[in-house]
């Protein structure tokens, strides 16, 4: 008995308490921010203004409801982003400055690109005038003419409000009550079918987002392989030209001429090296007898010098085969041209010296170059 009494409080419970989302747009400076801050019961600094960039949550409670509020910045940058929240909202609210006309068409062409969404459509909408304590704030009938509010279709709530709350002093405005109240009243009303809707929505959201990313995948694969196939063909066409391979062809159906085949080019005939001629072994001296021990206060005689001739013997010459002629040197004693010189027969030469010179019969021996004074030439021919 106890149990179904429990089941049943449960059930009522939980159909009395709804949980939804509700999310926040509006182009940057129409006060999305301020308005959240507001319905959090916090105090804003008009002074402090700073553009939201990204997306925040924000959780309140209203009535009997749990909602989660979804601000995503306005600025031009973070406007593709909003269609990725689409999905998880149950009803929606769009901000407007209605003290700023200049941005009217830039906020009517935002508004209508949010409700052509599939995601979006026919999902509750409050759209807020803020700003409403402004001179130069327009009146309600005129931006909803400028907006164009009556071409939008489903759900929707116009209310003006001033969303800045400056102290705690200050109560919230009743324009900000309301359209909450109106928004909260549209979402129980149809809390069933657009809960179903968000499930369904996200299930639907999460499918095309895995799509999209497969695709960029394939797409970044594609294009990294594209790039390796032609990174290949370089390398292997550069491989061709070093090697002296097929160039590209220019032309289709045009032939390269191979440059390494013998047909196009002739061979190029390597030099000849002339023959080395073959090393002349280097001449060794055939080694003298030892020297004689040198006697006290004798020199030794030098190692391979020439034996000292006996008396009446010259030294023989070293690199002559047969008796050298001797001729005087010019400007020495007795030296007569061989022009004016009677010449006599030849004589065989005495102990290698030619017995006649070109120098006349007046000459002596001791006058020759060759010959030095006192040397055993000269006395063998005195």
């Amino acid at each position: 008995m106890f149990s179904i009494g429990h089941n049943l409080y449960s059930l009522c419970l939980k159909s009395s308490t709804q949980n939804y989302t509700i999310l926040v747009l509006g182009v940057d400076g129409a006060g999305k921010t301020t308005l959240i801050n507001t319905l959090r019961g916090d105090i804003s600094d008009p002074e402090a203004g700073v553009a939201t960039f990204g997306r925040s949550n924000v959780n309140i409670k209203h009535g009997t409801a749990d909602i989660k509020l979804i601000d995503v910045g306005g600025g031009k940058n973070m406007r593709a982003y909003w269609k990725d929240a689409f999905a998880e909202c149950h009803a929606w609210i769009y901000v407007v400055d209605s003290a700023a006309p200049a941005r009217f068409e830039e906020t009517k062409r935002m508004l209508f690109e949010t409700v052509g969404s599939d995601t979006i459509e026919g999902k509750p909408m409050l759209m807020l005038l803020n700003k409403r304590d402004l001179p130069e704030a327009v009146s309600e009938a005129d931006m909803a003419k400028q907006l164009a509010c009556d071409e939008l279709q489903g759900s929707w709530h116009l209310q003006k409000c001033v969303a800045l709350r400056t102290s705690e002093e200050q109560k919230v405005d009743s324009g900000i009550t309301d359209g909450i109240a109106w928004l909260s009243k549209a979402v129980s009303n149809d809390f069933g079918k657009l809960d179903s809707r968000v499930e369904q929505d996200i299930i639907l959201q999460k499918q095309l987002e895995k799509e999209a990313n497969d695709k960029r995948k394939a797409e970044r694969k594609a294009r990294k392989e594209q790039r390796e196939r032609e990174a290949a063909a370089a390398e292997e066409e550069a491989k061709k030209l070093e090697g002296g391979g097929v160039a590209l062809q220019q032309n289709p159906g045009e032939v390269v001429p191979d440059s390494s085949r013998e047909c196009c080019v002739p061979p190029v005939a390597a030099p000849v090296a002339a023959p080395e001629a073959p090393a002349t072994p280097p001449k060794t001296l055939a080694p003298g007898p030892a020297p004689a021990p040198a006697t006290p206060g004798e020199l030794p005689p030098l190692v391979g010098a020439p034996s000292t001739p006996s008396k009446g013997e010259l030294p023989a010459l070293r690199g002559v085969n047969k008796p050298a002629r001797l001729e005087p040197l010019q400007g020495s004693p007795g030296f007569s041209d061989p022009a004016t010189v009677p010449q006599s027969p030849w004589k065989p030469p005495i102990n290698g010296v030619i017995q006649d010179s070109p120098i006349g019969p007046q000459a002596r021996i001791s006058d020759h170059p060759n010959v030095p004074p006192g040397s055993p030439v000269e006395a063998s021919f005195q």
